[in-house]
């Protein structure tokens, strides 16, 4: 670790550590001090940072001040009394809610169930997330439900009038979500898309980032019933 006028600068990535050897203390007098900090790259405002130090509870901040020496006892230096410091980044999360509406089908429209891929831009993604299944849009408390993600990618059904809610996503991740038809689907229904504020599109997949695009609504109008 090379120090100029005092500084020295490093990068770590998740799970690496890095140790300075033979810094200088006095455990006699008040102590060298040192000040450690965590410079978060430009736009990774998204991370809350926390640290530790020394084993100590985490506290919110991205700076942290102590003595060299600190946990020395009867002038005896171990492994034990080096002064330690973690840095914990936790990124925030945002939900994402599909909907599906069927206009104008034939009876068996209504309940057929639609399915539907969410495929995140983060191929190690492999977890499964809390959901909110509603039936209509009277339904304000929904039921719980789960979706697993296996390399990014998450799919579940909804039939007419029901949406799913994917909790805790992570936030400003690239996904796409598409709606998967079967053939007889792909042959009797156009596929609309409305992706959050915009105009409703004939499409069958929207775009866009968690948390800056929460709710993608998907309409089927069957051929021939619906000009």
């Amino acid at each position: 670790m090379n120090f100029v006028n005092g500084v020295a600068t490093f990068k770590l990535k998740a799970g690496e550590v890095r140790t300075a050897i033979g810094l200088p203390f006095d455990f006699i007098h008040e102590g060298v001090k040192y000040t450690v900090s965590e410079n978060l790259p430009e736009g990774q405002s998204i991370y809350t940072t926390k640290y530790s130090r020394n084993g100590g509870d985490a506290v919110t901040g991205t700076t942290v001040t102590g003595l060299f020496g600190e946990n020395m006892s009867d002038d005896e230096l171990t492994s034990s009394s080096l002064s330690s410091v973690v840095f914990t980044n936790t990124r925030a999360k945002d939900d994402l809610t599909v909907s599906k509406t069927v206009r104008e089908g034939i009876t068996g429209d209504y309940t057929m169930p639609y399915t539907f891929t969410v495929t995140l831009d983060d191929n190690t993604i492999t977890k499964t997330y809390s959901a909110k299944h509603f039936q209509d849009e009277t339904d304000t408390t929904g039921t719980d439900a789960t979706i697993t993600f296996t390399n990014g990618v998450g799919t579940f059904q909804l039939t007419h009038g029901q949406s799913m809610k994917i909790i805790g996503l992570p936030k400003e991740l690239g996904f796409k979500v598409e709606e998967k038809p079967t053939e007889d689907q792909y042959a009797n229904f156009r596929v609309y898309v409305t992706a959050g504020s915009a105009d409703e599109t004939l499409a069958y997949r929207a775009i866009g980032k968690i948390g800056e695009l929460k709710n993608v609504a998907f309409r089927n109008d069957r051929i021939g019933l619906v000009c």
